[in-house]
């Protein structure tokens, strides 16, 4: 999720978090083992919170009730010099032990949506939240916060209830953002080992699955059993490493949410192009790698937000691209013909999607769609061939307003619809449990309230049922306040999150049976307040034989939806 907007200078505020304790000195350095790991916990007295030893040296983390945090724990060194746009490199060790009571800093972004400015690129780190009291290794389970690949941070989910009512382990990540992360050049390329740049926020979030494996076990969890799971931007990473060779036993199950908008990612020529355009922008043709080396965060923040614009075509701008060892081969495909990572998938989408996407880039940025605009808009998103066709099935006169109309066809189209191609796919390659989260009073938390149209199901709507601490900017909103049967259909939720975490499957004794998908079947677990239920109904109700045959043509859609560049 992500939309450019003006920051409110606020920063962000850390939360429910314990006041930082006085950094210990280091203890038990006879313990560890060839200067690596030592015991699962080192415990220093309990006014200065707990000390684990990681590979890279020990950490002190504050007590949150009955959880540990470790917060702002560096996974790999800071990608800025040198090391901008170069693989993430491990940290340096260091043997005095370090505070981990308070995140680290955002990766660099512009004021923005969801995510706070930040010009820091030591932003490599990660956030565990543990249960106190466990006596065995728990599962654990990794969050890659979503943001349209341009803003966020892992510190805006806080673990604890999650981790308190899944017994489990939680954490979440940073990976590099926009142009630092997903910035392709031929210079670059020439650098790269598999001829291949671009998809360093990819490899950012593979190297933090990879300090799951190699640390997590100090902090009582077990790193045979890792779920990944990830929101918009986070669910469409977990589908592609889905697809990645080098992302092969990194994790055991998988959970995407709302994070089936895009069925394509493009080739390393058309990333290529768009970097070297970008660069000539920015004054840097020859010698081009040195050249943008050179220049400031704030500069390539300046000409990342030029490139981009805030229209609603600019969805998806940034992102990852096909090539190299990382990503040799589309995902769908990869899907299909069984050449993917083969681990149980929970995958499901919001039954109102889009209308988060077309109350900011409308109703809140100049007014609401006219009757006369309406076909234009259409046009304008889906071009002049499929104008008629988006018409015919989505006339304005069908819906209580123009705004609600292209809310409706564009949540349709842009996630509902490819959800269904992709879930169609992966239940015939693996187990695949689908939910649709329908709660069409569900607190929003990143909107003000609007007169056009209720948010309803929105993007982003079921986040506060699982991360009840998630945290917005601009338009915070605080908490989110859910009602008693709000609250039912939440503790319901984290359990299903919690239990497919532990075993591949969110069933367990007292919940309602979810059903794996069958293609095909149309049955999918409806997420509605109190209890949810199976239900059948979602293809009809989002039209998607209607969008399905159109999602695959490139000639038709935009290339935010078909994956071409332009």
């Amino acid at each position: 999720m992500r939309f450019n907007s003006i920051f409110n200078g606020s920063g962000r505020p850390v939360g429910r978090r314990l006041a930082a304790f006085g950094v210990v000195a280091a203890v038990g350095l006879g313990l560890m083992v060839s200067g690596w790991i030592s015991p699962p916990a080192l415990w220093a007295g309990a006014s200065s919170g707990p000390v684990v030893w990681t590979r890279s040296g020990p950490v002190q983390g504050v007590i949150n009730g009955t959880v540990r945090e470790f917060l702002g724990i560096p996974y790999a060194a800071a990608p800025s010099g040198p090391l901008r746009w170069r693989p993430p490199q491990a940290p340096q060790p260091w043997s005095v032990v370090r505070d981990a009571s308070r995140p680290g800093p955002a990766c660099p972004q512009s004021p923005n949506f969801f995510g706070p400015a930040s010009c820091n690129e030591d932003c490599l780190s990660l956030n565990i939240y543990a249960p106190q009291t466990s006596k065995q290794l728990l599962p654990v389970f990794v969050w890659i916060h979503g943001g349209d690949f341009i803003t966020g941070q892992g510190a805006d989910y806080d673990g604890v209830d999650l981790a308190l009512a899944g017994n489990l382990i939680v954490v979440t990540i940073n990976y590099r953002l926009g142009i630092f992360g997903f910035f392709a050049h031929p210079a670059l390329d020439r650098e790269a080992t598999d001829n291949s740049s671009g998809n360093y926020g990819l490899m950012d979030q593979q190297l933090a699955l990879r300090w799951v494996q190699d640390n997590i076990q100090a902090f009582g969890g077990d790193p045979r059993n890792v779920t990944v799971a990830g929101e918009s931007a986070g669910g469409l990473s977990i589908l592609t490493h889905l697809a990645s060779p080098t992302a092969a036993g990194l994790f055991q199950r998988a959970i995407v949410e709302s994070g089936s908008f895009r069925l394509a990612w493009p080739s390393q020529n058309d990333a290529d192009l768009a970097g070297a355009k970008l660069a000539k922008s920015m004054g840097c043709t020859l010698a081009a790698a040195g050249c943008l080396r050179k220049l400031t965060v704030a500069q390539l923040l300046a000409a990342q937000d030029t490139a981009t614009g805030t229209s609603i075509q600019s969805l998806l701008m940034w992102g990852p691209h096909l090539g190299g060892d990382i990503l040799p081969k589309q995902p769908l495909l990869a899907i299909r013909d069984g050449s993917f990572n083969r681990v149980p998938v929970m995958i499901g989408t919001n039954h109102d999607e889009g209308r988060m996407f077309i109350a900011y880039s409308y109703d809140l940025a100049g007014g609401p769609i006219t009757a006369d605009a309406y076909p234009e808009v259409i046009k304008n998103v889906y071009g002049p061939i499929a104008k008629p066709m988006v018409l015919g099935v989505y006339p304005a006169s069908a819906y209580a307003n123009p705004d609600l109309a292209f809310a409706t066809l564009f949540g349709d189209s842009g996630l509902s619809c490819m959800g269904y191609i992709i879930e169609f796919a992966l239940s015939k390659q693996v187990d695949t449990y689908v939910y649709e989260f329908r709660d069409e009073n569900a607190p929003q938390v990143y909107l003000p309230p609007i007169s056009s149209f209720s948010y309803g199901a929105t993007h982003g709507s079921e986040l506060p049922y699982i991360f009840p601490q998630v945290q917005g900017y601009e338009y915070d909103l605080g908490t989110a306040v859910l009602d008693a049967g709000q609250q039912q259909l939440a503790d319901m939720m984290k359990s299903y999150w919690a239990q497919f975490a532990r075993s591949g499957n969110p069933n367990r004794a007292g919940m309602p049976v979810w059903s794996s998908y069958i293609a095909g079947n149309d049955s999918v677990m409806s997420l509605v307040p109190p209890v949810p239920a199976m239900a059948s109904g979602f293809v009809s109700d989002h039209k998607c034989l209607f969008w399905a045959p159109l999602l695959e043509l490139s000639a038709v859609l935009p290339p935010w939806l078909t994956g071409a560049v332009e």
